[in-house]
């Protein structure tokens, strides 16, 4: 797993119609090939409360791509003034996901 503190990600629920235009910034605090641990402000993560679906939008050090990738909310944690949101990769919901996959895992392979 891969320790992230400068990586920042957009973050927006994964549905349709004008939910889909709400996103918040995040900063990614672990980076791993099942999931990441994202942390976000208590006023951003109000607007997150709603939804378990959301898509995390980062591009990756050293790339030009900017990766979105699916993903499931499976915990939330309050710390100090930020939620943490712990989240698990839905492939089956993420565009080219064996290239995200991929590149994902070369990342945390190379990342101490």
């Amino acid at each position: 797993m891969s320790s992230a503190p400068s990586l920042v990600a957009t973050v927006s629920p994964n549905a349709g119609g004008p939910a889909s235009l709400r996103s918040v910034e995040a900063v990614v605090r672990k980076l791993s090939n099942a999931g990441l641990s994202l942390s976000v402000s208590r006023m951003d993560a109000d607007l997150l409360s709603g939804t378990d679906e959301v898509r995390v939008s980062l591009t990756l050090p050293g790339r030009a791509q900017v990766y979105a990738i699916a993903c499931l909310v499976r915990h939330r944690a309050a710390h100090e003034d930020q939620v943490l949101l712990s989240c698990e990769y839905d492939w089956s919901a993420t565009m080219d996901p064996l290239g995200v996959v991929e590149d994902l895992l070369e990342y945390v392979l190379e990342t101490p």
